[in-house]
């Protein structure tokens, strides 16, 4: 895993976080699923914590996540790799769980619309 990779799922993962707290919407909707899942970060304590310490981390080094457009919320690798071990292992710790944690909101939220669903018709 590595975050300089921007299509591992950790990678993405920690972008949905950052550039979904401020709106305070993340989209889990998969491709081709007529359930539409969204998560609110702001309302979720580990969510919040994993962005304030991103944050932390990125304040320390402003050019850490991307600003342009392509770049928009991905750990650019050059500065990534200018971190001390410390910060980059917690930086990877964090969009492992990250990533884990929108899965299983996803999953579960996916299996109670299905439920709801199946108990309408």
């Amino acid at each position: 895993m590595s975050l300089s990779d921007k299509e591992s799922h950790e990678s993405q993962s920690l972008r949905r976080l950052l550039i979904g707290y401020s709106p305070d919407e993340i989209d889990l909707t998969t491709e081709g699923s007529p359930f539409v899942i969204t998560h609110k970060p702001s309302l979720c304590s580990d969510c919040t914590e994993w962005f304030n310490d991103v944050r932390q981390i990125a304040s320390d080094h402003p050019d850490l996540i991307g600003g342009l457009e392509s770049e928009f919320g991905y750990v650019k690798g050059s500065v990534f790799a200018t971190l001390e071990i410390g910060e980059q292992r917690h930086l990877e710790e964090i969009a492992q769980l990250v990533d884990k944690h929108l899965n299983k909101v996803h999953d579960d939220e996916l299996a109670r619309m299905t439920k709801d669903a199946a108990k309408k018709d």
